[in-house]
């Protein structure tokens, strides 16, 4: 049906008064949903044999693959076979992903926890086994793939689109197993549906008329919901212009192809969840009206038995929740050659972990190490050199300093008993066997020194002088050019402690002066001298 013929009506008037959009009856308690609840299933098919192959010749150079996954209609939960590594005539059932070979790794880091149910298969495994290699790869493949808002914002009956692929395939030469890790990126999204006790009433026209015929050789999809004056429903088409002029309140799918009864069975169809979703992400439509924080309408044209026309219409309101970090989803198998040729599809193993957890692993992956070795430098090398027995930073690292060389020995030295020179490292005389004398090594005396000079202090109530510098005595004395020694270090203190015993001695004479001051008798003033 095109777009003109959705709709002979003029546009029409929304409500004046938002506060009542509907009756909001529930007809039952609420249900969540979230995306999670549609993760498919994985079977490894005929690709098993040439995973296998390619996982040997990546030994020599990692490569790049496609991995072709096949959605099975009719299977629920729905089931995706791999079964080739091409990406030649894709069909609408099928998703291409990328496929990283690797090296030979060893899986050692868990991550996740298994979806299936408690007891249903003994063998699987509580926690998905990771290589920090296969984690980098994965991390590295999933990064660049677009987000799910963006996902979102296009119309789609299913819920495919939400989940962004990527593998990892290596060789575990020690056990002799091919190792094949698929993961998906997907947001956490989840609906509260809630279904309403009474029907809404809707207003006639031509789209409506056709999502209530009994049969119907195609199915309409999905469209919008908006309100006339009187608070009916009226349905519009997607790509209908009216629906880019008037506010939204919901959508509309088309499940007559489908026996849909209840609230339970609406709310966990993948077309509803992707139409729902889309509602929320669209940002092409002038206004979108909530009834409450985050809802909306749904209503849906399905199929029953022995009802008219009106009862083939459920509404719910659906409620929007979303985490602000994103899932992983992973798929693992271990697997070797004879149970390939032994075994059909093999069913992949589920788990569910935070994105956050493979990026922790991914930074796990081997890096170069610099092993650093502190060596002790000696009393006398410390003396002897200071700046050159410092540690050298190179590129790779700190290098330890070069082993000090012996100093050599004298060219000539004689024996002190017959006269005769020594062999250049002989320990006995060679005439008379005198044993050699040995050379001593002397130390030189390590000296406690003042690190900096300390500033003069000016003298109390004599300008321009000032007193010797105070110093902090030293346990021994130092005879460097630039140091002090301990002997002129007592010397200024004694020289600055006569200074301060001298100003307070001026300081005492002037307060005796001023005290026989204060207290002699007034003198008279002199007489007045008489004019001549």
């Amino acid at each position: 049906m095109s777009s003109a013929e959705s709709n002979a009506l003029p546009p029409p008037r929304f409500p004046p008064t938002r506060r009542v959009l509907w009756d909001r009856t529930p007809g039952g308690p609420a249900q969540r949903v979230p995306l999670l609840a549609f993760a498919p299933k994985i079977c490894l098919g005929r690709a098993a044999g040439e995973l296998a192959r390619q996982a040997q010749e990546a030994q020599r150079r990692p490569k790049a693959l496609r991995l072709v996954l096949r959605g099975s209609e009719g299977s629920e939960p729905e089931t995706w076979l791999a079964e080739r590594l091409d990406e030649r005539g894709l069909s609408q059932d099928e998703v291409a992903l990328d496929l990283g070979a690797l090296p030979e790794t060893r899986a050692v880091e868990e991550i996740g926890f298994s979806t299936s149910k408690p007891g249903a298969t003994k063998s699987a495994s509580s926690r998905c086994r990771l290589a920090p290699s296969m984690a980098q790869t994965l991390h590295r493949l999933l990064e660049p793939l677009p987000g799910p808002a963006l996902c979102a914002a296009e119309p789609s009956g299913a819920t495919e689109k939400f989940w962004r692929w990527a593998g990892a395939v290596a060789v575990d030469r020690l056990q002799g197993t091919t190792q094949l890790r698929l993961a998906a990126k997907y947001p956490k999204w989840a609906f509260h549906a809630t279904a309403l006790a009474r029907p809404l009433r809707t207003l006639e026209t031509p789209l409506l008329q056709a999502l209530l015929a009994p049969k119907s050789s195609k199915s309409l999809g999905c469209g919008y919901l908006t309100l006339d004056e009187r608070r009916c429903v009226l349905c519009l088409m997607q790509n209908e212009a009216l629906a880019q002029e008037v506010p939204l309140v919901g959508v509309w799918v088309d499940l007559r192809d489908q026996e849909v009864s209840n609230l339970p069975t609406l709310a966990a169809h993948p077309a509803v969840w992707a139409a729902a979703a889309h509602f929320v992400h669209q940002r092409s439509a002038k206004e979108k009206v909530w009834v409450e924080a985050s809802t909306f309408l749904i209503m849906a044209a399905v199929r029953q038995r022995a009802m008219p026309p009106e009862a083939g219409l459920l509404f719910a309101e659906f409620r929007f929740e979303e985490e602000p970090s994103e899932g992983l989803y992973l798929a693992s198998m271990d697997y070797d050659q004879a149970s390939v040729a032994s075994m059909g599809d093999m069913k992949l193993d589920t788990f569910t972990a935070d994105y956050s957890d493979l990026v922790k692993i991914a930074d796990q992956a081997p890096h170069e190490k610099v092993n650093i070795k502190a060596h002790s430098l000696g009393v006398a090398e410390m003396a002897a050199s200071p700046k050159q027995k410092r540690m050298e930073a190179g590129a790779g690292g700190f290098r330890p300093e070069e082993p000090r060389a012996e100093a050599p020995r004298p060219v000539e030295e004689e024996c002190s008993q017959c006269g005769a020179g020594y062999v250049t490292e002989a320990r006995f005389c060679s005439r008379c066997g005198q044993r050699r004398p040995s050379t001593p090594v002397q130390t030189p005396m390590v000296e406690m020194t003042l690190a900096k000079p300390i500033p003069a202090v000016p003298a109390w109530g004599v300008p321009g002088e000032s007193s010797p510098p105070a110093a902090t005595p030293s346990s021994r004395r130092s005879d460097g050019p630039d140091d002090i020694p301990l002997r002129q270090i007592v010397g200024q203190q004694q020289l600055q402690l006569g200074v301060l015993q001298q100003q307070l001695q001026s300081v005492q004479d002037l307060l005796v002066l001023l005290v026989a001051r204060d207290s002699s008798p007034p003198v008279p003033p002199p007489p007045p001298v008489a004019p001549l």
